[in-house]
This record gives structure tokens, C-alpha cells and sequence, in this order.
């Protein structure tokens, strides 16, 4: 009972020190396990790369459309907790044999699916990661590649800032 009183007063303290919920640190939770049921060629994983850039691009899930403007498609959008993009979904469906079968799904529907389901956007996410790390040879230019690009320094730097923040509630016990 005591360890159940300091888990909960621990966390109350870690997610007020850095305004993040309860439900956020579940989606994180998500997003990481995922993260490690999917590995690169050389079998590593990334679960708190992943955590971060759910962070960055949606702050855990708060913000869950971007790049969208007027007289746009939502289909172009960047969408769901991962912020991932229908043709993005399409392409790692090339390279990932669980995702084939997206490609009988419409742009609709794949976007229907970013949106509601948290577990789709952080497959999506995590082998899209994987394929850029495999082929991108460097973190770096891997994480850069997420976020559109294959030099993004400034992006880069924001998600070292926010994988520290993951590290810290790795650390803590607050994600596992």
C-alpha cells in the first residue's frame, strides 16, 4: 500500500512539474510499447525516440491535426499522435508486411484511422522510423527525416530536448 501511495505521489509531482497528464503519459506508455515490438536491421529499438516525437508533433496527443489549411484536404494533413500524413502511411505499407493491408483502405478511411485509433498512428510511426533509420545509416539524419527533411538540425535539437523529458520518466518508473 505504501509503494501504491509514492508511485501516485510521484506521479502527481513529475506530471505537475512538467504539465503532462495522466492520459498523455498513457499515450507515451503506447507509443513505447510499440516502439518496441519494432527494430531496425541491427535489432535495436526506439521507444523513447518515439515517445519524443509523439511529444513534439502532437504534444501527446493535445493536437491532433496538422499542416492543414483552407481549401485543403484532410487527407494532406498531417494527423493523429504521431502527426503522420495518408500518403506517409501508404508509402511504409510498401516496406511492412502488417501494414499491407492498409493498401485497400481510402485516404478517407486511413485518416478515419490516424484519428481514432492511437495504437494505428504509432505502428505507422514506429516503422516509418524504422525504415529511415535503416536506410538513413545515421539517428540523426533519421530523426530529421521524420519531421520531413533529411537535415533538420532545429527539429533535431527539439526532439533531444524532449527525449530527455522521456528519460526522466523512464527513469523515474512513470513510463516503462
Amino acid at each position: 500500500m505504501k509503494k501504491i501511495i509514492v508511485f501516485f505521489s510521484l506521479l502527481f509531482f513529475y506530471t505537475s512539474a512538467f504539465a503532462i497528464s495522466q492520459k498523455q503519459l498513457e499515450l507515451l506508455q503506447i507509443v513505447r510499447d510499440v516502439a518496441k515490438l519494432t527494430p531496425c536491421k541491427n535489432g535495436k529499438t526506439y521507444p523513447d525516440t518515439l515517445a519524443a516525437i509523439c511529444l513534439r508533433e502532437s504534444s501527446a496527443g493535445k493536437n491532433l491535426i496538422g499542416d492543414f489549411h483552407k481549401n485543403t484536404p484532410i487527407t494532406e494533413a498531417s494527423l493523429g499522435v504521431m502527426q503522420i500524413k495518408v500518403s506517409t502511411v501508404r508509402y511504409v505499407a510498401l516496406y511492412t508486411k502488417k501494414l499491407k493491408w492498409t493498401q485497400k483502405k481510402s485516404d478517407k478511411q486511413i485518416a478515419n484511422l490516424l484519428f481514432s485509433n492511437n495504437r494505428f498512428s504509432a505502428t505507422v510511426a514506429a516503422n516509418y522510423f524504422r525504415i529511415l533509420i535503416d536506410y538513413r545509416k545515421t539517428y540523426f539524419y533519421a530523426v530529421s527525416g521524420y519531421n520531413g527533411g533529411y537535415y533538420n538540425y532545429t527539429y533535431y535539437k527539439k526532439i533531444i530536448k524532449d527525449l530527455r523529458y522521456i528519460q526522466y520518466f523512464v527513469k523515474k518508473g512513470v513510463l516503462t
